[in-house]
């Protein structure tokens, strides 16, 4: 929606343009399960197929997000995105689009929710060098943990980091080697050498990647964090239970799933820079600055 907007002001100049786009997991493509929403919300209308109308229906637990999900919600996300990204292209259609604010877009490599390559595809590679930035969060590459991965996101990141004209500058979080769980940051500007640094963060041992609901949460967050101080009601970040299959109401994958981001104050702190970047631009630009 944001990005919506954005286009929305950049054909429109007399709606107000962002000074610049903070995305945080966006939502540019999902997968194309969604597609088949309308289906089966039309058999949902039939007495006694109500249940059709639901992706998933799980006991709910959490008091700020369902945790079912149903195929009009689904639907309706796929037609936005469709939507959004044949805009996108049919704008780029005779070269990279330019006067878009400056985006800095924050991805999981491994997302369940939304597709993670779709942002530099059909968004970020599709602008012109404006000042964007894609920081990708990687799974947990320490060598004991490598060999459990269903699913390695390393061919994405590969991809990402060789690509020859890369309009946006790329930044990929990830362990120091995978002898260690100390973490760096690798910002790969456009055509130039990686520079890496430190940031004084890594990953916790029992953390073996991000989700698509873990980056806006710091640790101690009171719900969702893992390192939040003990309280009376549910921690969903730090349930940690044992027993026998089939016992509990719950799937398993809801108390497994990452909920808190390891390294949200290093998101928070390049947020910060980059919402603060537009605003010097415009004071250095006033009369008499």
């Amino acid at each position: 929606l944001a990005v919506n907007y954005a286009l929305d002001a950049h054909e429109n100049t007399v709606l107000p343009r962002p000074a610049s786009l903070v995305l945080i997991a966006p939502a540019i493509g999902i997968t194309r399960l969604a597609a088949i929403a309308r289906l089966r919300t039309g058999i949902s209308e039939l007495p006694g197929f109500g249940r059709a109308a639901w992706n998933a229906i799980e006991h709910e637990l959490d008091p700020f997000k369902y945790q079912s999900f149903s195929f009009h919600a689904a639907g309706a996300t796929q037609r936005l995105t469709s939507q959004l990204t044949a805009r996108i292209a049919g704008l780029a259609t005779n070269g990279p689009l330019t006067g878009m604010p400056p985006i800095l877009a924050f991805v999981s490599t491994v997302d369940s929710t939304v597709i993670a390559g779709a942002v530099s595809d059909q968004l970020l590679g599709r602008l012109a060098a404006d000042g964007h930035e894609l920081v990708l969060f990687d799974v947990n590459r320490l060598s004991v943990v490598q060999p459990l991965l269903v699913d390695d996101p390393g061919p994405l990141t590969r991809r990402l980091v060789e690509q020859p004209q890369r309009p946006y500058a790329l930044t990929l979080i990830t362990n120091a080697s995978p002898q260690t769980l100390a973490v760096v940051e690798r910002r790969f500007e456009r055509g130039g050498v990686p520079v890496e640094r430190g940031i004084g963060l890594e990953w916790p041992r029992h953390i073996f990647s991000l989700s698509h609901v873990a980056l806006p949460f710091p640790p101690d967050d009171p719900l969702y964090g893992y390192d939040a101080p003990p309280a009376r009601h549910i921690q969903l970040g730090r349930i940690e239970v044992r027993g026998e299959n089939g016992v509990l109401r719950i799937p398993s994958w809801m108390l497994t799933r990452q909920r808190s981001n390891p390294f949200h104050g290093y998101m928070m702190e390049r947020i910060l820079q980059h919402v603060a970047a537009p605003e010097a631009a415009l004071v250095a630009a006033e009369p008499g600055a």
